[in-house]
């Protein structure tokens, strides 16, 4: 059951061992927010922020919460605040997981190309 909001320490241990539990899964599950930088940026906080909650030099407040729920609606809050459910709500698990296949297979084939490209290039170079 949720906890009523004003009752809440988001500095509680738990809510930020959570919290930091959600953004390694989102950015295990996004490959442009694999860095630190990207995520926060996304979320709409300061790196330094996003880094200080995670490095538990500050507690998780309501307002990047809700900041990180308005960009990943897949999130569970209940999940962060109250350590129920799953991480992610479950109707998205599977969504999530073929953008981020999706994702993949575009930089592949990005990689590909560049790689096609240059093996082009080297090959009229060595026609001359």
């Amino acid at each position: 059951m949720m906890k009523n909001i004003e009752n809440i320490d988001f500095s509680e241990i738990g809510i930020c061992n959570r919290f930091i539990e959600t953004t390694d899964n989102l950015q295990s599950l996004y490959t442009e927010y694999k860095r630190d930088i990207h995520l926060a940026m996304a979320i709409g906080v300061s790196k330094q922020t996003l880094s200080n909650i995670k490095n538990r030099n500050r507690g998780l407040s309501l307002r990047v919460l809700s900041l990180m729920k308005q960009k990943f609606p897949e999130i569970n809050t209940n999940y962060i605040i109250a350590g129920e459910g799953e991480i992610l709500l479950s109707e998205n698990k599977e969504l999530i997981q073929k953008e981020s296949e999706i994702q993949e297979l575009q930089d592949e084939n990005i990689r590909l190309k560049a790689h096609l490209y240059e093996m082009i290039m080297n090959k009229n170079e060595d026609k001359k």
